[in-house]
């Protein structure tokens, strides 16, 4: 049996799929280089490996940021989904990386989504959801499924 940091690595798929949108990210906060006398901040690191991941994955990132004394992050990206399906796909995706950061020591407690539209209605709000650590965490002590882990994500889904 796969232990459940191997199972992490293909979480995205557990929520159904891949991202649709092939848009290059507009814009999105990026650490400072870290200088030759200066040690690199870990919340930053996961923050920009989250970016990283969100890019390999063609995620259109509007905005991505971090407020490390409330732990929470905060993503707008764009997407032409509209179907509960096509927008499940896309935030399992989301939440499978913020997941794995989380896994990797992020202290982050929370992720806080907004779904921007693309193309024509750009800029209007789509939907908003959340994921939390917290939901991480029990699933990897065993106490919930995948399954419960995507529903509880799906669950915060408020479309606008």
């Amino acid at each position: 049996m796969p232990s459940r940091r191997l199972v992490l690595g293909s979480f995205a798929s557990l929520f159904a799929g891949c991202s649709a949108s092939p848009s290059p990210p507009t814009t999105r906060a990026e650490p400072e280089s870290p200088t030759a006398t200066s040690t690199p901040d870990p919340y930053e690191s996961h923050l920009a490996s989250f970016g990283r991941f969100l890019d390999s994955e063609s995620v259109a990132l509007a905005e991505l940021t971090a407020d490390e004394r409330a732990s929470v992050v905060s993503l707008t990206y764009e997407s032409d989904a509209r179907s509960t399906d096509r927008l499940s796909n896309e935030i399992g995706t989301v939440a499978g990386g913020f997941f794995r950061e989380v896994a990797a020591g992020w202290t982050a407690s929370r992720l806080e989504a907004t779904i921007v539209a693309a193309a024509a209605d750009s800029g209007a709000v789509v939907a908003r959801w959340r994921a939390e650590s917290a939901w991480f965490d029990a699933y990897d002590r065993g106490d919930i499924s995948a399954d419960e882990l995507s529903l509880r994500v799906l669950q915060t889904l408020e479309r606008a």
